[in-house]
């Protein structure tokens, strides 16, 4: 454990050391945004299936270490109900029904061991989550549902960084709620694999 410690107590000390020389990505730039895609996945919901997410973001970089981010992100989530909706007429389960969801965190981005080559970083802060549509096989049936949700992100990513400032990055992240406004118990966890580029 004191080993542990002290690699990263290093790894922190030689982030600060190298981005004093101004190398690599974001120290060129003080206002930076790019786009992003990839895939969503539920951790805790039974029935769910991989999705697919994407979004905007936009930042400041404060000193080459410390950046804040906003992003305004699509995200959706794949899922087949083991439920029955009963009708005057008929009952049918609900399957292969897509959620969909608007994502805007606020994240405070720290690099560290910044090269030419590489950047990695870590990303946290918090977010807010809300649904806007639902789609299912119940086509002359419409669903309306209301959800809001207050949470929190964590992220590890790394940029690859190109000549004037641009950068390809690849992140992995968490997405917990932690409040919402319907009531529910089982708070869902969505975890994300995404491949951005930065202007």
């Amino acid at each position: 454990m004191k080993k542990i410690i002290l690699i990263l107590l290093a790894s922190l000390a030689m982030s600060f050391t190298v981005m004093a020389d101004g190398t690599g990505w974001p120290a060129e730039k003080s206002f930076y945004c790019g786009l992003k895609g990839g895939l969503d996945a539920p951790l805790n919901t039974d029935g769910s299936d991989v999705f697919f997410t994407g979004g905007l973001f936009a930042g400041y970089n404060f000193n080459g270490i410390l950046s804040l981010q906003m992003e305004l992100n699509y995200f959706g989530v794949y899922v087949s109900y083991d439920i029955q909706v009963f009708s005057p007429s008929y009952s049918r389960p609900i399957e292969d029904t897509i959620t969909n969801y608007i994502q805007i965190p606020l994240l405070l981005k720290a690099s560290y061991l910044k090269s030419k080559q590489y950047s990695p970083y870590v990303d946290f802060g918090p977010v807010f989550d809300s649904i806007f549509a639902i789609s299912s096989n119940l086509g002359n049936l419409p669903l309306t549902y209301t959800y809001m949700s207050l949470g929190g992100i964590i992220g590890l990513g790394i940029d690859f960084p190109y000549e004037g400032g641009n950068a390809l990055e690849v992140e992995v992240r968490a997405d917990q709620s932690i409040v919402n406004n319907s009531g529910i118990t089982t708070l869902p966890i969505f975890l994300f694999i995404t491949i951005g580029y930065i202007f």
